[in-house]
């Protein structure tokens, strides 16, 4: 099998890639699925959206969100990274584990964790 002229050598493997870099893009584009290109750190756009009962959100509710999605997107990224051999993007820890640090910085971790904000 070949793709773009290239002898393919395992299909799972290419399979891989090609999720990988749909991951990468779906990290700089989701609002433009998920919320019609709208910005969600936008007030006019999260005023929009609570409109059309998408997305009601507080500033600290949608910081939270954008480095969760963020985060969790990077794991599998992380994860197809290492099972490609791809060119690392995430930085890891010592223990090869995915960083929350760039993710979350010094965000007290019963927030990480998804507990009640109000």
């Amino acid at each position: 099998m070949k793709y773009h002229k290239t002898n393919v050598k395992s299909i799972k493997g290419l399979v891989r890639k090609m999720i990988l870099n749909q991951l990468y893009e779906m990290v700089k584009n989701i609002h433009l699925t998920e919320f019609g290109g709208l910005h969600i750190r936008s007030e006019i756009a999260r005023s929009v959206l609570k409109k059309e009962n998408v997305l009601e959100a507080s500033d600290i509710e949608i910081d939270l969100f954008l480095r969760n999605l963020n985060f969790e997107v990077a794991k599998l990224i992380g994860k197809l990274e290492m099972q490609t051999g791809a060119t690392p993007t995430v930085e890891r820890t010592t223990n090869n584990a995915v960083s929350k640090t760039p993710y979350f910085g010094n965000v007290p971790q019963h927030l990480i964790d998804g507990e009640e904000l109000s």
